[in-house]
């Protein structure tokens, strides 16, 4: 916790109405010793307590002033002090009622304003992450425009078989960068347990490219650069891929 955060955290309002713990109590009066910032939040905060309470005491009632010191000299000169007027009790009673009114409502207040500061930070942290989101995200389609304006890569389009007619998906491979991607424009969700798989052939012989998952469908996946393809094919294979593919469960292929 930072200096302004040990202000702001409403310690020092607890320890100038005697609501702070031994340990809070040590801890303010070390960080007053030697920060002078803490020092003089510290009397800031009693003097709006002390200005509160005053502007809400209530006036001196008329002649209480006279009749006080009347008081004052018939107990001098009678002897041992008599019990206090109930008219100096009720006035004292009513300002200590009014000072720890008053002190109550600026702890209240000030957590109130540390709360909106904390809603306030969450909301603005909150905020940063989604931007940072949204920018990684840009940039990821600026990258996939990239690679459709290059005339070096050479899309191949695997259109849907029986299994799924409606599917399509198509792999961007460029020999010169020897680079590939896919994209998994259109595919059906695959059952639970189930993953797909991309293949190439490869001289008549499959060669697996490696599992993908849908939840990336809007990017494209780097893939594993082959050699020489004849063409690409999608199956779906338990999860974790197969070592050979499932013939049966093909979803797309396509030519070079």
């Amino acid at each position: 916790m930072d200096l302004r955060e040990f202000i702001e955290s409403g310690i020092l309002e607890n320890y100038v109405l005697g609501l702070a713990s031994a340990e809070e109590r040590r801890e303010v009066e070390q960080m007053a010793q030697a920060h002078p910032e803490v020092k003089e939040a510290l009397l800031a905060i009693e003097e709006d307590l002390t200005d509160y309470a005053r502007s809400q005491a209530p006036p001196m009632p008329e002649g209480l002033r006279e009749k006080i010191l009347q008081r004052i000299d018939a107990e001098g000169s009678a002897g041992p002090a008599s019990p206090k007027s109930p008219a100096v009790g009720s006035w004292q009673l009513a300002a200590t009622f009014l000072l720890l009114a008053g002190l109550a409502f600026l702890f209240w207040k000030n957590r109130q304003i540390h709360s909106a500061h904390e809603q306030t930070r969450n909301e603005l942290q909150a905020l940063q992450t989604d931007c940072d989101e949204q920018g990684k995200r840009l940039l990821q389609m600026q990258e996939q425009i990239a690679i459709l304006r290059d005339d070096s890569y050479r899309p191949v389009i695997m259109e849907g078989t029986e299994k799924a007619p409606g599917a399509i998906a198509a792999v961007y491979w460029n020999p010169e960068k020897r680079e590939a991607y896919l994209d998994t424009r259109s595919l059906p969700t695959p059952p639970a347990g189930k993953q797909y798989q991309l293949w190439a052939l490869v001289g008549g012989q499959p060669v697996d490219m490696g599992v993908f998952d849908l939840a990336l469908q809007a990017e494209f996946q780097q893939v594993p650069f082959i050699e020489n393809p004849d063409a690409f094919a999608v199956t779906l294979e338990p999860a974790g891929g197969s070592v050979s593919p499932t013939l049966e469960e093909m979803y797309v292929v396509g030519g070079v």
